[in-house]
């Protein structure tokens, strides 16, 4: 969602300003990887490719109420949209801006094992419940940090309370409709 079709983006829209959004000829275009550029610790520069398929996961600071620094997502798919906006006081022929997006699946942080450096454990995460609003968000690529390491626990197993049945958020390769239940965050 990078772009300037709003002056100041807001996180939300509000319904007049969503109605003044078209997608060119409605055509959303799909990509197999997006690469995010970061600056090392020795300040070099870096770059993750974010791949849906082999390396999905991805980290974005989180909000300034939460008392986690950081928030985890798994890239689902990535595309853009060439958009414009119609509608009295634009201009009659606008011209097309290419709006990047993610869509991924949110994890949380398991607030039932502590984990950090004080803790001298690995944070804990688990997916966000497919009930809940922030289940599934679209992500600006600028909003990535980086790409996260993150390893499943297999000791506490698989499970679907996360998210019942078949899906498309989950991975060709995980055949049985359930994901790891926990994961920990490599730091």
């Amino acid at each position: 969602m990078t772009g300037t079709l709003f002056d100041d983006p807001p996180c939300q829209f509000t319904g007049n300003e969503r109605d003044t959004l078209r997608i060119d000829r409605e055509r959303i275009y799909i990509h197999k990887v997006v690469r995010i550029n970061y600056t090392t610790y020795d300040m070099r520069c870096a770059q993750d490719s974010i791949n849906p398929t082999s390396h999905p996961d991805v980290l974005l600071l989180s909000s300034p109420d939460d008392p986690h620094p950081f928030a985890y997502a798994r890239v689902l798919s990535v595309f853009h949209v060439n958009a414009y906006r119609v509608g009295p006081g634009l201009p009659e022929h606008p011209e097309l801006e290419r709006i990047e997006v993610l869509w991924a699946r949110s994890f949380e942080v398991d607030e039932s094992a502590p984990g950090g450096f004080d803790a001298k454990r690995l944070h804990r995460l688990k997916f966000v419940d497919c009930n809940d609003e922030a289940a599934f968000v679209l992500l600006d690529p600028q909003q990535v940090v980086r790409g996260a390491h993150l390893i499943p626990a297999f000791h506490h197993s698989r499970t679907d309370e996360y998210l019942p049945g078949f899906s498309l958020a989950r991975r060709e390769e995980e055949t049985d409709d359930q994901d790891w239940k926990y994961f920990y965050v490599g730091m």
